[in-house]
């Protein structure tokens, strides 16, 4: 009886938690930094976020993204200043079992996560082209 209720209790907590091999979606949001590579809408509908479509500005290439395990996160301008705030502050929580991210109350879609990328796609009803966020892994120093 204990056993089984032990179980319950594992499967529950991982409830919102896609499994990628062997690491959680949390798990894998939590490990390391996060670093803009690029953003912008995906004209051609073909998955990608191609060089003509990204819109990353270069104050933006060195923007920090840290996902913290108790639902919080920061976002770091680093030494290319955009003119924003330096460290902005935001919660997050997963939903769908892992599949789909809600950053301040913004649901976006988790195109690609694995130990090195992040893609992330807004659920936004208003934009009619699909919008594509890419982030990669932040190089070790």
């Amino acid at each position: 009886m204990f056993l089984t209720l032990l179980t319950i209790a594992m499967l529950a907590g991982c409830e919102e938690e896609h499994l990628h091999g062997s690491l959680t979606t949390k798990q894998l949001l939590t490990q390391h930094e996060w670093v803009l590579a690029g953003h912008g809408f995906d004209d051609n509908k073909n998955g990608l976020l191609d060089e003509e479509e990204n819109l990353i500005q270069e104050c933006q290439t060195d923007n920090s993204y840290i996902f913290h395990v108790d639902g919080t996160g920061l976002i770091l301008d680093n030494e290319l200043l955009c003119g924003t705030p330096d460290t902005f502050q935001f919660n997050w929580k997963l939903s769908e079992s892992g599949k789909k991210i809600e950053i301040n109350h913004e649901a976006l879609s988790i195109i690609l996560l694995n130990k090195d990328k992040l893609i992330l796609a807004p659920q936004l009803s208003v934009i009619v082209v699909d919008y594509i966020l890419n982030y990669e892994r932040k190089a070790e120093n």
